[in-house]
């Protein structure tokens, strides 16, 4: 028996080989959407709401899956309507892709067997500690009493081991990132051997003890990936920085003309400069801890405005690694802009300034009534290693911090 997975009711289109609307018993009617689709491998039944169900039949044929469908929907009330055969050709190839070749009960129930003494081994070993909570459930992550409780109480099981599509599984490639376990890919045990490089006569429990050592081990040297990746970071952000200061000095020297440095910055903005700092396999980027501070918006306000800066009152300062500077918007530009902008939509503009008016600062200087002609920007590295790069439009007063 093989089984194939389903998407809300549906099969793979290349094993489907008929087709048939289901109609219910009472009023004999089709609602769209309540569909079953066929192939030698069973049928699966997609209804109108979006849900779904698939069943599988022992002996492949599609005459036995279309009986058993029959069978079914009758004790249901419902039946099939018109059987439209599609011509599919399954192929070989298509067959390994699309299904997975299931094993026969009573050799089900063996490997269901050989699964559970997996798990009672695991409840002798040194490295478990039952968790009350989870009991009832697969060995985890949660039972390696060697690593810290903010791991092990996660929200997320992690489980190790597992009985999948009637085989013992494992589950190999987890990543420690600070406080949480995540990742891994469940994998037939006996393929984990060989993952593993190890022996292919080793007892099962041999592989899981293999599976937490390698855990431990990673969350000893959890921090090296991310020091290493810091690093990167670090030295890429500082390339920013250097174009970023020097397309300040040009702009300043002479608005007029163009910032080779600027057009650079804008092009490198538009690269996935961050490349090879995400972690591959999840949505958790551990880059996003790296430049929760770095807009590179920075980068395209001072692209727009810098024809409207008066840049004879550019000030900059040096803390330390970082550099803080301000710069005005040309008064006479300043107030004729904001005048027209305010005229064109009043409304939009006063609420506007209602919501940035406890913050006493801005995004842009050309639609809010707040103080905002003053172009204040901050960029380097701090006093903890961290990259900042942020902007914002104020009053002359306002001093930017990290």
């Amino acid at each position: 028996m093989r089984k194939f997975s389903t998407f809300a009711g549906m099969m793979p289109h290349d094993l489907i080989e008929a087709r048939a609307k289901i109609y219910n018993d009472f009023e004999n009617k089709h609602c769209p959407g309540d569909n079953v689709s066929f192939c030698r491998f069973g049928f699966a039944i997609s209804w109108c709401d979006g849900s779904g169900q698939s069943h599988f039949v022992e002996d492949e044929k599609i005459e036995t899956a279309i009986e058993s469908a029959k069978r079914y929907l009758a004790s249901k009330g419902w039946h099939l309507g018109e059987i439209t055969y599609t011509g599919a050709v399954l192929t070989d190839e298509i067959i390994e892709e699309r299904t997975t070749k299931m094993k026969t009960k009573s050799d089900a129930v063996k490997e269901y067997s050989r699964f559970l003494r997996l798990k009672m081994e695991c409840l002798e070993q040194s490295w478990f500690d039952a968790v009350r909570s989870d009991i009832n459930g697969a060995i985890s992550v949660a039972n390696i009493a060697d690593l810290p409780d903010e791991i092990r109480n996660h929200e997320y099981r992690n489980e190790l081991i597992s009985f999948y599509n009637d085989k013992v599984t494992v589950k190999l490639g987890y990543t420690i990132e600070d406080d949480y376990v995540r990742g891994g890919q469940w994998v037939e045990i006996g393929e984990a051997r060989g993952r593993l490089g190890m022996d292919g006569k080793s007892p099962d429990i041999s592989v899981v003890n293999r599976i937490v050592a390698d855990l431990l081990e990673a969350y000893e040297h959890r921090t090296d990936k991310a020091r290493e990746r810091k690093a990167m970071f670090i030295e890429r952000f500082t390339r920013i920085t250097d174009l970023f200061g020097k397309a300040i000095e040009e702009c300043a020297r002479d608005p007029l003309h163009v910032s080779e440095s600027l057009a650079t910055l804008e092009a490198y903005n538009n690269l996935d400069w961050r490349r090879g700092l995400k972690d591959r396999d999840s949505i958790f980027d551990i880059v996003r801890k790296f430049e929760s501070r770095v807009h590179m918006s920075t980068i395209e306000a001072l692209s727009l405005n810098r024809p409207y800066f008066d840049w004879s009152t550019l000030v900059i300062k040096k803390e330390g690694g970082l550099t803080i500077g301000k710069v005005k918007i040309d008064t006479a530009v300043y107030e004729s802009v904001r005048k027209r902008v305010k005229e064109m939509s009043p409304e939009a503009v006063e609420h506007i300034t209602e919501i940035q008016s406890s913050l006493r600062c801005s995004s842009d200087w050309r639609s809010t009534g707040v103080d905002a002609q003053w172009w204040n920007f901050i960029y380097g590295i701090d006093t903890e290693g961290n990259a900042i790069m942020s902007e914002i439009f104020a009053p002359g007063t306002m001093e930017m911090r990290e």
